[in-house]
């Protein structure tokens, strides 16, 4: 499923919705709500097959780490813990990976990596650098050479890669 901006996730059965303040819910088709997280970001990536969810929540320092949490009863756990803010998650079509993007190197770029076994993290040598790996000098008043800007709108991971708008148009780039 593509990445929704709202506050309301829609899923198989019922749906995830991120309140004001960012708390996080899970409300079933019956309309049975529980409480999920907290400090929770409203851009979440739900797996294509509607069993688990990932979405960047706020820690020390206002910094953020995905988290994943297994639909419906599942409870969530931490995915990354890196220095800087991850964030805007896509999960592959196989569910078997998720993209993000990542301030570790100071500069919002795209990572992708396998989707850890429950209880493990994402470690740095486990995610791969997608965008602006080789970025020119700094010249003021211009953009980087060779940078690639983080999505200002919709993401989604097709066939031809991971697709996003961004102020200066279309991207993509393939995993």
């Amino acid at each position: 499923m593509d990445q929704r901006p709202g506050g309301r996730t829609p899923l198989p059965a019922g749906a995830l919705v991120v309140e004001d303040g960012g708390a996080l819910r899970y409300v079933g088709a019956d309309s049975a709500a529980r409480s999920v997280d907290a400090g929770v970001d409203p851009r979440i990536a739900v797996a294509p097959d509607g069993s688990f969810a990932i979405y960047a929540k706020r820690g020390f320092m206002d910094e953020t780490d995905l988290w994943r949490v297994g639909l419906p009863n599942g409870s969530a756990e931490r995915l990354t813990d890196w220095r800087g803010s991850e964030d805007r998650p896509v999960i592959s079509p196989d569910g078997a990976h998720v993209a993000f993007i990542s301030g570790y190197t100071g500069v919002g770029s795209w990572y992708v990596a396998d989707l850890p076994t429950p209880g493990h993290l994402i470690g740095m040598a486990a995610a791969r650098q997608l965008t602006n790996t080789a970025l020119g000098p700094i010249r003021p008043g211009f953009p980087r050479e060779g940078w690639t800007p983080p999505p200002s709108g919709a993401v989604s991971w097709t066939s031809a890669g991971i697709a996003w708008e961004a102020r200066d148009g279309q991207h993509t780039v393939v995993p």
